[in-house]
């Protein structure tokens, strides 16, 4: 690292692989002999150290598991680098695969909810010969609410859920400062609300995350350059420079979106969306085409890169002002918008880089995205986000989905399902 070493600082970490390659092998002061199929291992990083010594000082070897999918493994990192090190201030980093509320898939898991197809081309398209359908029995509303049963029961989640990793930071560092996620799609709403109460800031893409797209030694730089000072809100500052200063292929420049988000002003973002959310649901009788129709114009933030992926997401800024010239005479709901978007700024501030394809009109990433599937079909696949996150009978049920009515609007939409405050018959003003 082209670093010097600082007093104030220590970079510790976790490395989980499946495979010890020469380069990292090089770099590290001893021997690593797990037995599993994954090497998990606590190492503290040598800031500023000579290329010619081993700049990784592995600190603690871990128990050979799956990978970093529970909360007990995660909580034993943290305990681990908690017992080397005494600290006054905590940034968290990740970087691997991400889903929306998920990340570190486990080896060899199905790429269900995350994806690699952004990294290959096609050199030349093979035109397949002509596959003769079957005819498909029409699956009725009935049918698709049985299959979400049924996953919620057999489903379960690709890697480490944001509820876990919540609750992983409760038992060790207590709080964090920052959290700053290398993972794609991480800038969703339910990802900063459930970790509201464990950090201040989120930093974390709303887009794909391309793996060679940011320097450490920017973001490094810039936190040394103040020391001990550093503020959370000037570390975050730091890791968007980070991005916006890394040298990268213009296709990754252009196509990433990524905010430091200040997740104090979330509860209050939840309690206006929850009053839109609650106008729409009131809205969807008789007016269900119409809404569907809104959300087929607002290009799907996931499969614009990966057409096979089980889950998608929108931007939420961009549903709630669409969704609202639907509803141009409600006032409750355009005071509500009103109020929301000038909180959202607020709560993105200056912290963000949008790249020119993403900030062009067609997929407007502008701070955090939504789940909002394209059609009940995708609601009823195994392993649905919803089946996992949202169902009311799902053992995952995500934090966010308990203080939220968006899985309710959901499930009314898609699958006439009831919301509560409908059955509790709730006058109309």
């Amino acid at each position: 690292m082209e670093l010097k070493a600082h007093p104030s600082i220590a970079v510790a970490g976790c490395i989980s692989t499946t495979a010890l390659s020469q380069t990292l092998v090089v770099e590290l002061d001893k021997a690593v002999l797990g037995k599993g199929k994954v090497f998990n291992f606590v190492v503290h990083v040598r800031i500023g150290e000579d290329k010619h010594k081993k700049r990784l000082h592995v600190l603690e070897e871990l128990p050979s598991v799956s990978g970093l999918q529970d909360v007990a493994t995660v909580s034993g990192i943290f305990d681990t680098i908690r017992g080397y090190f005494d600290y006054e201030h905590v940034l968290l980093t990740t970087l691997d695969h991400g889903s929306g509320f998920a990340i570190f898939a486990p080896p060899d898991d199905p790429p269900r909810l995350f994806s690699l197809a952004h990294r290959f081309v096609l050199k030349k398209k093979r035109i397949a010969p002509p596959v003769a359908k079957k005819k498909e029995k029409k699956r009725t509303l009935a049918a698709f609410r049985a299959a979400v049963l049924k996953s919620t029961r057999d489903a379960e989640p690709s890697g480490i859920t944001m509820d876990k990793l919540h609750q992983a930071i409760r038992r060790t560092f207590g709080t964090v400062d920052v959290i700053f996620m290398r993972n794609c799609f991480m800038q969703m709403f339910d990802t900063g609300y459930t970790l509201r109460e464990v950090t201040r800031y989120l930093v974390a893409f709303e887009s794909l995350m391309w793996f060679p797209a940011f320097d450490y030694v920017i973001w490094f730089k810039a936190m040394q350059a103040e020391g001990s000072l550093l503020t959370p809100e000037e570390t975050v500052n730091g890791a968007i420079r980070g991005f916006t200063r890394t040298r990268m292929l213009e296709r990754m420049r252009t196509d990433s979106a990524v905010f430091g988000n200040d997740l104090g002003f979330y509860p209050q973002l939840n309690e206006l969306m929850n009053t839109m959310i609650e106008e729409l649901i009131f809205y969807v009788e008789g007016n269900k085409g119409k809404l569907l129709a809104c959300r087929v114009g607002v290009i799907d933030i996931v499969h614009k890169d990966y057409k096979g992926a089980d889950y998608q997401l929108v931007d939420a800024r961009f549903w709630f002002v669409k969704a609202g010239r639907l509803l141009r005479q409600n006032k409750k709901y355009q005071e509500a918008l009103a109020n929301f978007l000038v909180v959202h700024d607020l709560m993105i501030g200056k912290r963000l880089f949008v790249g020119k394809l993403l900030a062009s009109g067609r997929y407007h990433e502008s701070g955090f995205s939504l789940y909002f599937p394209d059609s009940v079909e995708n609601i009823a696949r195994d392993g649905s986000f919803y089946s996992l996150y949202y169902a009311r009978q799902s053992p995952t049920r995500s934090h966010f989905s308990h203080h939220s009515l968006w899985p309710e609007f959901i499930a009314y939409l898609f699958l006439d399902i009831k919301p509560r405050l409908l059955h509790e018959q709730r006058a109309r003003p």
